[in-house]
């Protein structure tokens, strides 16, 4: 066991999660590392999340921060940093889980190597199928700020081909010196991924990164997940989203690769969305899912795309709906969605 002296808060918002919270609170309660201050936010939730989570203050590390309105992620998030008082904070979704060493083993990587953040791997659970996912620069510290700037947070944005660091802030040990004294905190919910925003302000301030072979954080695809239901105002958000990446990129002189990335970044939530609506496609009708698909290739923003720099990002079947989209094959691209679809939902019977 290594020595238990910095206190490390752990953030958890909450909302309508009571099939799942006992779950993740109890992985949480029996770490390894036992110094943490665990702050559980409930974001008016319309279960019965908030009676659960009185039920954990028999443990003295948790605290309760409850919305009278719901604030969305980032609120809940902002919420936890506010009256934080740990040297460290992680960040965990309260449908997702920990392994119980996993914040021993980050601790344990920033300790080792003097760093003050520490990036590991995960775990994506789907059903009973579990995909590990290690950080693919496991080992690997960097220290210098245009090493950061390029080997870490440009790897976050997308991958080019040839390399990637999946973006996420729940599998990262942060410096709260970092955060408190440049008052960091979370975007409001327009933006679609929170996430990199925030990512976008914290590494250009950090001083040492270290790569961690960890992979104890459990990241649940359930059905209920926002990233997988369908919402009518996703292709505005994510056009959204690109620009202010794009925008922020240009703020702190990224390259032209970069910008490849963020390019795949669109493109590759586009095509993750149009692939939803052919999954609602009971409730959108045919006709109007494949009238928004035609919306989405004429937009003017799509046609900005490099995307004859994009081919190199995708390989094996993924090329099929990046093809027929880059051609314009909208309706092509709508039969072959609603056969992976037909497939997947045979497949889960």
């Amino acid at each position: 066991m290594i020595c238990m002296n910095d206190l490390i808060t752990v953030i958890i918002p909450i909302y309508n999660v009571e099939q799942y919270l006992d779950r993740c609170i109890q992985t949480v309660l029996k770490q390894t590392y036992s110094n943490l201050e665990i702050i559980l936010i409930t974001d008016k939730p319309t279960d019965h999340s908030v009676e659960m989570c009185f039920t954990y203050l028999s443990d003295d590390r948790v605290a309760i921060v409850t919305h009278e309105e719901n604030k969305g992620l980032s609120g809940a998030r902002n919420s936890g940093l506010d009256i934080s008082h740990g040297k460290y904070v992680i960040f965990i979704d309260s449908d997702d889980y920990i392994e119980l060493d996993m914040i021993e083993n980050l601790y344990h990587c920033l300790l080792k190597t003097g760093a003050d953040t520490v990036i590991g791997g995960f775990r994506r659970i789907i059903g009973n199928q579990i995909q590990i996912k290690e950080n693919p620069f496991s080992g690997k510290i960097y220290d210098n700020p245009e090493d950061i700037k390029n080997l870490v947070l440009k790897k976050m944005l997308a991958t080019n081909g040839i390399d990637h660091i999946e973006m996420s802030v729940w599998k990262v040990l942060f410096s709260m010196d970092i955060i408190q004294k440049n008052h960091l905190r979370f975007p409001d919910r327009k933006y679609l991924c929170e996430d990199i925003i925030f990512d976008f302000a914290y590494y250009p301030l950090s001083k040492k990164v270290a790569m961690c072979n960890d992979t104890g954080y459990c990241y649940c695809l359930n059905e209920e997940s926002l990233s997988q239901s369908y919402q009518k105002n996703k292709f505005d958000r994510i056009t959204f989203q690109a620009l202010e990446m794009k925008k922020r990129a240009k703020e702190i002189n990224f390259d032209e690769e970069a910008f490849i990335r963020i390019d795949n970044f669109y493109i590759g939530n586009l095509i993750h969305h149009m692939k939803t609506m052919v999954a609602n496609v009971s409730i959108i009708g045919r006709v109007q899912c494949k009238k928004e698909f035609r919306r989405i290739y004429e937009n003017e923003e799509v046609h900005k795309v490099r995307w004859n720099k994009l081919e190199q990002c995708y390989s094996g079947r993924d090329k099929i709906p990046f093809y027929l989209f880059y051609t314009g094959k909208t309706d092509l691209l709508y039969l072959y969605l609603r056969l992976l679809i037909t497939i997947r939902n045979i497949v889960r019977r």
